[in-house]
């Protein structure tokens, strides 16, 4: 029984310490529109937190495309068959790349200042020489939603009183302190008596901090006389050395020019002599420049749509990867689902496209090209106006295709593109009747993406359905004319025909002296023999 019960205890140790298998932890980080492919094994259902911001799709049994759709943090769980936990996966989007917000922040102030992400939120705090509130602008102006905390060194602080100070008790305005380091300053200026120079030591001697005194002791000769002209002068070309004095007589011209917190303090030692007649003040007052902090450059981007008519088994003929595309669904209407195609080289693109149209494959309707510079908004519509009268007049309602396309860098050489579009289209079958005239309505859907893709390069949105509506009248010949009883031999007949477009955006950021697009044309006329094929019937 012993034996039994001894055997029954080790196997009980034995099973407490096999090890437990862990579910494993992977963190990534991504900006809106960027894909990333993980490695997986065993997985068979996914379950995501927040849609808004990630989705996921199985490539195949060992790989999983996770895309970044809006900005925020969720978790990923990844189960096996038997819905076991297999991997975690945090995400968090953000806008921006740390390394751009570091570069940026490094070139506008220095390598004084921290910058760290945590939990999708990014700060930034340190001690700055300059001003805190005007960096800070800055810094949430290229970056909106970062949490900055700047200030300046308690020894500038302290530098910044002590000027008051000597101000208040000296009222010199050639006496400055300047902060050179973080533990030393340099005290300069002028004084005529060795009991202001005294005063100075003593007062540096309370600072915190090492201070090299380099106050110039200006000798004045002693004169009793109020009223000696040259004492003035003395005293005036000691404390501000770019003056110019003009003396005729008694009469002295002082010319030269001081900021307005020194113009106050010359105007209280001049205010005696010039009630009295013998100083011609020509001194005038210029006004502080505060330095301006620099404005990051606002990049070129050209962006081009391909607008086609095309059977979608065709588009991988262009390049794009409709299979592994995610679909999106279409707002007002209950036409279905648009498509995003994988991206490629916007030169590839063109010479296919060509070879497509020249095998009447393609139909290509429009290829406007626009430039921008970033986060400004690019406007393309292709279609037509209808007028409309709305009781004082007539407004003219568009309708067609309308692209809005708003880019930006995000880093060196993506670009992400917010693109909105609206297909409208003349529905007849909703007319209606002002007076003697017959107007349709228009219908419309609409939809909105974030795409991010390299510089040069074109991504697909497909399943863009436009709907046409028409009306024709037909009617017995002959019978149909008559006055009175002719509408009785003849009817409206109203058709309705619907097709599926594909729209291709292709961008670049334009260097200095380049024109991307330009060149890419005149590749390929020189290819084909000077001639680019146009379907576009205009």
């Amino acid at each position: 029984m012993r034996s039994h019960l001894l055997l029954l205890v080790i196997v009980l140790s034995l099973l407490l310490s096999l090890p437990c298998q862990a579910a494993e932890y992977q963190k990534l980080s991504l900006q809106p529109g960027y894909s990333e492919v993980i490695e997986v094994f065993g997985v068979h259902k996914l379950a995501i937190g927040n849609p808004e911001v990630v989705q996921a799709k199985l490539i195949d049994s060992t790989h999983l495309l996770v895309n970044a759709v809006g900005v925020g943090r969720t978790n990923m769980l990844l189960l096996d068959s038997d819905s076991v936990l297999i991997k975690r996966v945090v995400v968090e989007v953000s806008p921006w790349q740390m390394r751009e917000v570091q570069d940026y922040i490094k070139y506008l102030i220095g390598p004084t200042v921290n910058v760290i992400e945590v939990n999708g939120q990014v700060f930034v705090w340190g001690v700055v020489d300059g001003d805190p509130e005007k960096l800070t602008q800055a810094i949430t102006q290229r970056f909106p939603g970062i949490a900055v905390r700047l200030k300046n060194p308690e020894s500038k602080l302290n530098i910044i009183a002590f000027n008051g100070m000597i101000q208040q008790n000296l009222n010199n305005p050639t006496l400055t302190l300047k902060l050179i380091k973080n533990d030393l300053a340099i005290m300069s200026g002028r004084v005529v008596t060795m009991e202001e120079y005294h005063r100075i030591e003593q007062m540096l001697d309370q600072l915190p901090f090492r201070v090299v005194n380099l106050v110039e002791l200006v000798q004045v000769k002693p004169n009793h006389d109020s009223d000696n002209t040259q004492d003035l002068i003395d005293l005036l070309g000691a404390l501000w050395p770019s003056f110019e004095f003009v003396q005729k007589g008694n009469i002295v011209a002082i010319i030269g020019s001081l900021p307005p917190e020194e113009f106050q303090a010359y105007q209280q030692i001049i205010k005696d002599r010039v009630e009295k007649g013998n100083i011609v003040s020509l001194v005038k007052t210029i006004p502080n420049t505060e330095p301006i902090l620099p404005e990051p450059k606002l990049q070129q981007i050209r962006v081009r749509l391909h607008l086609l008519e095309l059977n979608r088994q065709d588009i991988s003929e262009l390049g794009f990867d409709w299979d592994n595309s995610i679909p999106f669904k279409l707002e007002g209407t209950d036409r279905g689902f648009f498509q995003i195609g994988s991206f490629v080289r916007d030169g590839d693109l063109i010479s296919r496209l060509r070879l497509l149209s020249s095998k009447g494959k393609v139909r290509i309707l429009a290829e406007p090209e626009l430039t921008t510079v970033e986060g400004e908004k690019a406007q393309i519509h292709v279609g037509g106006e209808i007028p409309v009268s709305d009781g004082d007049g007539v407004q003219w309602k568009e309708y067609g295709i309308q692209f809005t396309i708003i880019p930006k860098l995000a880093g060196k050489q993506n670009i992400e593109l917010e693109v909105q579009a609206v297909v409208s289209s003349l529905d007849w079958t909703n007319q209606i009747e002002l007076g003697a005239a017959v107007l349709p309505a228009i219908s419309s859907s609409s939809f909105s993406t974030v795409l991010c893709q390299p510089s040069g390069t074109s991504s697909a949105l497909g399943g863009i359905l436009e709907r046409r509506t028409g009306r024709t009248q037909s009617g017995i010949p002959g019978l149909a004319n008559l006055p009175l009883v002719g509408e009785l031999f003849s009817w409206d007949k109203t058709e309705m025909t619907e097709r599926e477009l594909v729209a291709i955006i292709s961008a670049f950021i334009i260097d200095d002296g380049s024109d991307v697009f330009e060149k890419e044309d005149d590749d390929y006329v020189h290819k084909h023999g000077g001639k680019l094929p146009n379907d576009l019937g205009l």
